[in-house]
């Protein structure tokens, strides 16, 4: 598969796993941070991609980023950087997800700090948005890996789901 067609079919088959459509999506944060990138720009957060590398997925926030390519995962929290191929991936802790849902004060946290787990015990920490666009982002790098080492997506709703529907 090229890798546009790959990085459309990922961003397709994701996106029906959501039950808002990207402009609609929700966040705790002051304002969402986190886009789909369209186009085929080559540096995205002063990172280069390397050949045959698309940019899907990128949040930039205070002092962290994270970008998700069709190859890997990048992310920089207080100017610590890690990066992780996604083939690599082996799943989401959930280390982090009490943080992630905590109420202090009638008020939910701005942002969910995901932990990804990679071959060997490598871990790859990343913040994002809160709500759809963190729940989007597991499923969305569960899907690129699986398919990247399968060739299986994670999640695959069928074909006629449509975002609000009652099916």
């Amino acid at each position: 598969m090229e890798v546009q067609e790959f990085k459309s079919k990922a961003l397709q088959v994701t996106l029906k796993c959501i039950d808002e459509h990207p402009e609609n999506w929700r966040t705790f944060n002051d304002q969402i941070h986190t886009i789909l990138i369209d186009g085929k720009r080559d540096t995205f957060s002063e990172v280069t991609l390397g050949n045959g590398e698309l940019p899907i997925l990128e949040c930039v926030l205070d002092k962290s980023f994270v970008l998700i390519t069709t190859k890997r995962i990048l992310s920089s929290i207080s100017d610590e950087n890690y990066e992780m191929p996604l083939i690599d991936v082996t799943g989401l802790s959930d280390k982090y997800e009490s943080d992630n849902y905590k109420v202090v004060n009638d008020k939910r946290p701005k942002t969910n700090l995901i932990l990804v787990l990679g071959k060997e015990g490598a871990e790859l920490p990343f913040i994002i948005d809160s709500y759809h666009p963190a729940f989007f982002v597991k499923i969305l790098i569960q899907n690129l890996s699986c398919f990247l080492t399968s060739g299986e997506w994670y999640l695959n709703p069928s074909r006629d789901w449509k975002p609000n529907s009652p099916t």
